[in-house]
This record gives C-alpha cells, structure tokens and sequence, in this order.
C-alpha cells in the first residue's frame, strides 16, 4: 500500500508533505526563455495642475520598475535630456522657449528596460528664461508654497529671479495675503488697499531709471473700477523727486488706464498713458511696460495691456545717481495709488522682450489661468 501511494505521488508531480503544490508550475518569480518584463513608470504629481516656472527649468521626479534608464523630452521646444536613478528618479527638466507656440510644454518622461519601454506626460509652463526679477503666487514662498495655508500674511515674497531680490513687509497689518485656488486652480496675493511689500535697496533698481533696456509684466486683477494701483515699477515716489518708473493701472489723472511714470528728476514727470485699451474690474488682466532703447530717434518706451500696444513715448534718463525707493509691489512708494485687488505674477528683465517672447509669457499665463486675457475668475 506504501509503495502504490509513493507511485500514486510520482506519477501526478505532486511533492510528499503539507506542500502540495504543483511542481510543474515551477517558481512564479523565475522565467526560464520568456521575454523580460517591461517597465512602468509613475511620476509625482506637480504642485498644481497647470505649474509654471520662471527659472528655465523645473525638476520631475517619480518611481519606475523593470528599468535601466530614464530620459525626458520636452514638445514643442524639441529639448530632451537623460534623468538620474531608475527605480526612484529625478529629471532637471530645462527648456528655453523662444519660438511661436512654445512655453506650455508637453513633458514626456520614459522609461526604458530589457522589455521595452513605458512613458508618462505632464503640462509645464515655462515662462522666457533670464528673469532679473520673478515673482509668482505659485511660489510665494520659493517652494510652491509647501509652507502656506489659504489667508496667510505675506511677510516674504521671495524672488526666484536670477537676482534673488526679496521683497517683504514687517507690518502685520500691511501684509498681504496669500490666497489659494482663487482663478483656474491657482492661488493669489490678496491686498486690501492698505497692503505693500517692498525690497530693501533703491540702488538695486536703478536699471529701470537710467536708459538700461528693461521690460515689467504684471498680470494682476483689481476689485474697484477707480484708485487702484497694480504695482510701483519700481524706483520712485510719486513726488517731485521722482525718478525712475512705476506702472499704474489708475489714478487720480488717468480714469481706468494705463500710465507708465518716468521722472528725469529736474523737469517733471515724463509719461507714457493710454485709456484707449483699459481692461475693467473684476478681470485678470496683464500690464507690461517695456524699455527699448537701442540708440534710434523715436519711441522707445511702450506701454501694453493683454498683449496689445496701449501707449509709447520716448524714454528720458532720470539725473540723479541713486533711486529713492527700492521695488514696491502693492503701493509706490508712499504709499500712493494702493493696489485692492490680487497679484498672480510680476516679473522684470534686465532686457527688452521681443513680440514673440511677450506672446509667450502671454501664452503661459492664459494656460495657467484658463482663459484669453482678460480673465474672469
């Protein structure tokens, strides 16, 4: 009877004992001639839905399995490069826009192993690199805001321009406020009319009085149709030692327009001001004043609203040495003419912005908000 049942166990493949598997099946985490399996990949979530930079590159990370090597490639600017790690693993992604249709940027990140390959996608905006000054609501406090919760005061607006020129206020009751998912998912620096930030050196600034090419965007929207002020371009207050320049989007001269102030410092305000292309209250709009002085007669002072010419003039250089107030945000310095409303993005370069890069960073911000200029939370 012993011998039959050691003949029965032989003959079905079955082992002696409490172990009663199959053994033709053979051990599952073992394939002997099979293909090798192919990767997968995961990537980390971005900190919103429509991210943006301002930096000219902007690091992906996530996970992936059954993989040697992990690579990038960006649509349509066409950059592409190598990540590091695989199973966990980091990808600089930097692109440059400078092209028609680029600046939203389709992110592919692969995958690659024994069997094959796997890919994933994500949305980037990528504003023009080489930003002097750069201040995003994305990234109030330099990290996506991974430190700030909805209503929080402002004390520190870090700028993630190449400058590195924080502005802040040490005033709780000036402070801004941070707000979150205020229009297209994205969050805001609230001021209520009483708020500014400020950076500390007026020197820091004197690029902007002294016939340097420069150009200033802000993209900012406004509750009040009268007494609003977007925000101080920079190096000025409104008196008669004035100097430098200061964005306006109204004041007690020009009703619901535009007004780029430029003192010479002896002879009075010279200007730049339209009313023609004023964008109403209760929309995101952009406002961007752009100095381009190249040496040729004529104007080289313009003054845009949502991507269209709204005044020019020609730039004067202002005659005194050292600016008298640093970058004010909010307010002029005074303050006068304060902004009640929010702020999504300031941003200044040390250059002045062709058509094509003003489209761009235009481009950007309309992904980021989820509509054409002006935008209706």
């Amino acid at each position: 009877m012993n011998v039959a049942l050691l003949l029965l166990i032989a003959a079905s493949g079955l082992r002696a004992g409490s172990d009663m598997r199959d053994v033709a099946m053979g051990d599952p985490q073992v394939v002997s001639g099979g293909a090798a399996t192919p990767p997968t990949i995961t990537l980390t979530a971005q900190p919103y839905t429509r991210t943006t930079t301002c930096t000219g590159s902007k690091t992906v990370t996530g996970t992936a399995t059954d993989v040697t090597s992990v690579a990038w490639a960006s649509s349509p600017s066409g950059d592409s490069g190598a990540c590091t790690g695989t199973e966990s693993w980091s990808c600089a992604v930097a692109v440059s826009p400078d092209a028609t249709g680029e600046g939203v940027e389709t992110i592919t990140i692969t995958a690659t192993g024994a069997g094959g390959t796997d890919a994933d996608t994500v949305d980037i905006g990528f504003y023009v690199a080489g930003s002097h000054s750069c201040f995003l609501a994305q990234s109030v406090d330099g990290s996506y805001n991974s430190t700030l919760s909805d209503n929080d005061a402002v004390a520190t607006w870090e700028n993630i321009g190449s400058s590195a020129l924080d502005v802040t206020q040490g005033t709780g009751a000036s402070q801004p406020t941070f707000k979150t998912s205020i229009v297209g998912g994205q969050p805001v620096v609230r001021f209520d009319g009483g708020d500014l930030v400020a950076a500390a050196a007026a020197a820091d600034w004197d690029f902007l009085k002294n016939l340097s090419d420069s150009t200033m965007a802000v993209v900012s929207f406004k509750t009040t149709s009268a007494g609003s002020f977007q925000t101080s371009a920079a190096t000025m207050a409104l008196s008669s030692s004035t100097i430098g320049k200061a964005l306006a989007y109204n004041d007690s001269t020009v009703a619901n327009g535009i007004r780029i102030y430029q003192d010479t410092g002896a002879s009075g305000v010279s200007l730049c001001t339209s009313v023609a292309s004023a964008a109403p209250a209760g929309v995101f709009s952009s406002f961007l004043a752009l100095s381009d002085s190249d040496g040729s007669t004529g104007d080289d002072l313009f003054g845009y609203i949502n991507g269209s010419l709204a005044c020019s003039t020609t730039e004067q250089a202002a005659n005194v040495a050292v600016s008298t107030c640093p970058l004010t945000l909010g307010a002029a310095c005074g303050p006068t003419f304060s902004l009640t409303g929010d702020i999504f993005r300031v941003s200044i370069y040390q250059s002045a912005l062709t058509s094509t890069q003003r489209d761009i960073n235009q481009a950007v911000d309309e992904w980021a908000l989820g509509g054409t200029f002006p935008v209706t939370p």
